[in-house]
């Protein structure tokens, strides 16, 4: 097909060399041994249809990579689509009804649209309290988490590799957080495993005189149960990426230009990891902000979490004080969504 639109396209004068050319060839095919006269004939066609065979190639070329293009296009749109319908639509119908819900727009006691609901939630000490503590919890669990993972991925580099590592990171992540919670309760608790063991040691005299750490005032297995559910997928991100930036490569380069191996793990390899899991930590701090069972179970009556503010105030005998914790549901969307938009916009002019 190509062939015969370069021939179409060829000027009058080259097609009759080519006519000429077949004719000579067809009469010498018996001696096999071209004229002197067809092959300067033949160079000369070719020579010329060279612009037009060029130009062909390049309209091909351009074609394929409209039709990528379109492809390419195509794709992200059918993306954006689904991720519209499947987040982006629920998320913005559940924060226009606990908006209007707030507002006293709809609830069978509503009594008409009002702000006191939000003035109430705002001036009481106890939802201050758990906002700001929910943000203390989550800050220290994201730090304990990253500390753990940095730790073990640059004292143990080649553990990435192991399929045991592996089987155990997976079995982790599948541990739902309420049997974390359980877990470590039978641990930390004061008929747990170290109670036990320190009353056997001859430290402690009864139970009571074990410290607590369930249910204390620092929040200390509340704390390690969310850091437990959340250490897996840290480490299984973290080992995937260190893989991906070829962080191996990196720190042997250091050290061949005289770098220590400690030097080379802090200054190299320390800083890519950082520099690439900026959305990982991101997504640990509100994961951890947002944890709800683990609270529920380890933590303490006041200050309590915000989700289990939040659920005690929609599930109370009261309902009076349902808006309220619709107003809790709101701010909490609303400080998550700025969070992600101030981290986007930011990547976005960094880049």
């Amino acid at each position: 097909m190509v062939q015969s639109l370069i021939f179409k396209n060829c000027p009058t004068s080259t097609r009759n060399n080519f006519r000429e050319f077949q004719g000579e060839h067809v009469s010498h095919r018996a001696r096999r041994l071209p004229t002197a006269h067809s092959w300067s004939l033949h160079r000369k066609s070719w020579c010329d249809c060279m612009p037009i065979f060029a130009s062909t190639s390049s309209k091909a070329t351009s074609m394929s990579a409209l039709l990528r293009n379109a492809s390419s296009r195509l794709y992200q749109m059918a993306w954006r689509s689904v991720l519209l319908v499947v987040i982006a639509l629920p998320m913005v119908w559940a924060m226009c009804y606990a908006l209007t819900y707030s507002l006293g727009g709809i609830g069978r006691l509503s009594s008409g649209w009002t702000i006191k609901h939000w003035l109430v939630a705002i001036s009481e000490p106890s939802i201050v309290g758990a906002f700001l503590f929910s943000f203390l919890i989550a800050s220290a669990v994201t730090f304990f988490v990253l500390t753990a993972t940095m730790g073990f991925l640059l004292i143990f580099p080649a553990a990435r590799r192991s399929r045991a590592f592996l089987i155990v990171i997976l079995i982790m992540m599948g541990t739902p957080g309420i049997a974390v919670a359980q877990m470590v309760a039978n641990v930390l608790g004061p008929g747990g495993w170290f109670s036990r063991l320190s009353y056997h040691a001859g430290l402690i005299h009864s139970a009571n005189d074990f410290p607590p750490l369930i249910n204390d005032r620092f929040n200390v297995g509340m704390t390690i149960s969310i850091v437990l559910g959340l250490l897996p997928l840290s480490l299984l991100y973290f080992s995937q990426l260190w893989g991906a930036v070829r962080i191996d490569r990196c720190c042997h380069l250091a050290q061949s230009l005289g770098a220590s191996w400690w030097d080379a793990r802090l200054r190299v390899a320390l800083p890519m990891l950082v520099l690439r899991g900026k959305s990982m930590m991101m997504l640990l701090f509100i994961l951890s902000l947002g944890s709800y069972e683990v609270p529920l179970l380890l933590g303490q009556q006041s200050p309590q979490m915000f989700s289990v503010a939040t659920q005690r105030l929609a599930t109370g005998f009261d309902l009076t004080l349902k808006p309220q914790a619709y107003v809790l549901a709101v701010l909490y969307l609303t400080c998550t969504s700025l969070i992600l938009m101030m981290y986007v916009h930011r990547r976005q002019s960094h880049e």
